[in-house]
């Protein structure tokens, strides 16, 4: 699945442990994240825009 237009605001994500797609920029999306004090090397993905992760779940 692309992830093209996905706001991926409030993500959890390693680099060792997360895998992505190929078109995925890792080093642009760590540019866009921020690494959680507690534990070094989990990072989350800053909000980009006002949607929440849950308005693209379908939670019926």
């Amino acid at each position: 699945m692309p992830l093209t237009g996905v706001d991926l605001g409030g993500v959890r994500w390693s680099e060792t442990g997360t895998r992505w797609p190929a078109a995925v920029d890792v080093e642009e999306l760590k540019a866009r994240s921020e690494e959680t004090p507690a534990h070094s090397g989990i990072w989350v993905v800053r909000s980009s825009g006002t949607a929440a992760m849950r308005d693209f779940a379908d939670l019926g």
